[in-house]
């Protein structure tokens, strides 16, 4: 109950509309508009679209620019989207092969009961 100038009033009620649109159930601002962004989609890819992009990876793991708006075009995904599962791929590549030499470099806990023998 108290009297606002026209600024002011417009000021108050985008304020209100602001915190009203942005709070969760509970009250408390939601993670999302603290951080001003919206929460992005999760790609799911299909059974085809995953099988061009591995043909592709198989041929060559790190494709130019071009190769990656022509797989783009052929998957129907972005070049952005297609970008980011050829980077999550070399990494998962390189996350096996790691994983795989760490096994081959160390002997398996019987090899190393027999050496304490």
């Amino acid at each position: 109950s108290r009297v606002l100038c026209k600024t002011h009033y417009i000021e108050m009620l985008e304020k209100a509309n602001t915190t009203a649109s942005t709070k969760g159930e509970n009250g408390q601002l939601s993670d999302d508009s603290k951080a001003s962004r919206a929460k992005r989609v999760r790609t799911t890819f299909t059974e085809e679209q995953l099988q061009i992009l591995q043909a592709n990876f198989n041929l060559d793991s790190n494709p130019d620019g071009q190769d990656l708006e022509r797989i783009a075009q052929l998957t129907g995904l972005s070049k952005r989207v297609t970008q980011v599962w050829f980077q999550n791929s070399r990494a998962r590549q390189k996350k096996n092969n790691n994983n795989m030499n760490n096994l081959k470099d160390s002997p398996s806990k019987d090899m190393e009961m027999e050496m304490e023998m």
